[in-house]
């Protein structure tokens, strides 16, 4: 029987392709609560690849990852900034 739904990680590994709107929604959730921020961008790492594929890219562990997208998350300035470089967001 085919399914008439799409998943959430499904619909985020389709958008996760369009650079802008990445771009914009990051920018939009930092204005928000800080577990806004994290939980998109756990979705958003989830849907590239995981995160073992954003430490290889990124360069930072995988332990730094989980701690940065967990509830008591509080990432570093420098760390959102390797992970936005390894997802290849260029400014507009």
């Amino acid at each position: 029987m085919k399914k008439n739904y799409v998943s959430q990680k499904e619909h985020m590994a389709e958008f996760s392709k369009d650079k802008a709107a990445v771009r914009e929604l990051l920018a939009q959730s930092v204005f928000e609560e800080p577990a806004v921020f994290r939980l998109v961008l756990k979705d958003l790492i989830e849907a590239t690849g995981g995160v073992g594929a954003l430490s290889e890219k990124s360069g930072l562990s995988r332990v730094a990852i989980y701690e940065m997208i967990s509830e008591k998350g509080n990432p570093r300035f420098s760390s959102i900034s390797k992970v936005v470089r390894a997802f290849n967001l260029t400014p507009a």
